[in-house]
C-alpha cells in the first residue's frame, strides 16, 4: 500500500505550514513501513495507491479530499478520519495530544504489538506531539494502555493545539484569565489571542519586562526582587498573584527566566525558567531549565504555562514534580 498527498500549489499557499506538517505525517507512515510521499497535482491513474487531495483540488481517482482552512489540527482530523478505512473497514481513530515528550517510539511500538487490531501513528512538531490510534474496535485496550502511560503529558484527547484547548477549558468552567509576562514578552497572549473569540475568556496580558514595572503593574514586593531576584521562584509566585489580587480574572499566568544569551550567573543558568499558575486556592509554581537559543526558550517557556494552566484548571493539586519535560 503506498499513500500520496497530492497537493496543488495554489491548496499549499494558503494554507501555511502545510506541506511541513503532511512531511512530519508521512514520516509517521515511512516508520511503519508504509510508503508516503508528497506530490504535486498531475499525477492519475496510479495503482495501488490511495491518493489524498485537499481544498478545492480534486482527480478522479482520489480516495479521500481533505478540506482546508487554518487550522493544521482540524486537517490532521479529517485526515486520519479518512484514511482509517485503509486499515480497518468501520474502525474509529482516537487522538492524545501530549506536551513535552517527543521521544515516544519504543513504547508507542511496544503498545501496538501486544495488541491485536491497532495501528498507531505519532508525530511531533517540536514539544507537540500527536498520537493517532486506528481501532478495528471502539473499545481498545490499546487506547487505556496509551492515555495512562502518558497521562501527565497528556493535554486533550482531540486534534487541538494548546491555546485553543486552554480557551475551551476556560469556557466551559466560566473562567476568565489574566497574564503577566517578563522572560516571554508577550509570546504566551500572543498563542491566546490567536484564536477568534479569546476575549471571552481572556481578560489581560501585562508585559511587565523591566524590575520596576513588576513592582508597579502586578504588586511584586520590591524586597522580594532585592533579596530573590527578578528571577525566582518568589517573583513569578506575587506577579501570578498579584494579577488575582485585582479581582478581576479567576486564574493567572506569569513567567520570569533567563533566555540569553546573557544574564547567567553559576546559580541561575541560561534558561531558567519560573512559571506560575495561580487560582483562587492555590499558586503554583514550575520550575525548569529550558535548552536552546533565545528564541527556543521563549517558545518553550511560552507553551509550557499555556500546558500547566490546562493542566490546573483539570486538577488543581498538581505539581511540577511529576511532569517531565524533554
Amino acid at each position: 500500500m503506498k499513500i500520496l498527498f497530492a497537493v496543488s500549489t495554489a491548496e499549499a499557499a494558503c494554507c501555511e505550514g502545510l506541506i511541513d506538517y503532511l512531511f512530519i505525517i508521512a514520516e509517521s507512515f515511512k516508520r511503519k513501513g508504509i510508503a508516503a510521499e508528497i506530490m504535486p497535482l498531475g499525477f492519475d491513474n496510479l495503482t495501488d495507491t490511495a491518493v489524498i487531495t485537499f481544498g478545492e483540488s480534486k482527480l478522479k481517482n482520489q480516495f479521500a479530499n481533505i478540506p482546508l482552512g487554518s487550522d493544521l489540527c482540524e486537517v490532521s482530523h479529517s485526515l486520519f478520519e479518512s484514511i482509517c478505512p485503509l486499515f480497518f473497514e468501520g474502525g474509529t481513530v482516537v487522538t492524545a495530544k501530549l506536551f513535552g515528550k517527543a521521544d515516544i517510539d519504543y513504547n508507542i511500538d511496544a503498545i501496538e504489538n501486544n495488541f491485536s487490531g491497532v495501528k498507531i501513528f505519532h508525530y511531533s512538531r517540536g514539544l507537540i506531539t500527536t498520537i493517532k490510534i486506528l481501532c478495528k474496535e471502539q473499545f481498545s485496550s490499546a487506547v487505556t494502555e496509551v492515555f495512562s502511560l502518558y497521562n501527565k503529558n497528556i493535554y486533550a484527547d482531540e486534534d487541538v493545539d494548546l491555546s485553543k484547548r486552554l480557551l475551551q477549558l476556560l469556557s466551559v468552567r466560566g473562567k476568565m484569565l489574566s497574564v503577566a509576562e517578563s522572560l516571554t514578552g508577550g509570546l504566551v497572549c500572543s498563542y491566546i489571542v490567536d484564536n477568534a473569540g479569546a476575549s471571552e475568556n481572556f481578560y489581560e496580558g501585562i508585559v511587565c519586562y523591566s524590575n520596576k514595572s513588576k513592582v508597579n503593574r502586578v504588586n511584586v514586593e520590591g524586597q522580594t526582587i532585592k533579596n530573590y531576584g527578578a528571577v525566582s521562584y518568589q517573583t513569578a509566585y506575587e506577579m501570578a498573584a498579584g494579577l488575582l489580587a485585582v479581582g478581576d480574572c479567576d486564574i493567572s499566568i506569569a513567567t520570569t527566566g533567563i533566555a540569553g544569551p546573557d544574564g547567567a550567573t553559576l546559580s541561575k543558568p541560561l534558561g531558567l525558567t519560573y512559571i506560575a499558575i495561580g487560582t483562587p486556592q492555590k499558586v503554583h509554581i514550575f520550575k525548569h531549565i529550558f535548552t536552546g537559543n533565545r528564541a527556543q526558550v521563549k517558545r518553550t517557556t511560552a507553551q509550557a504555562a499555556i500546558f500547566y494552566a490546562i493542566k490546573v484548571l483539570k486538577d488543581n493539586s498538581i505539581d511540577y514534580q511529576e511532569i517531565t519535560i524533554t
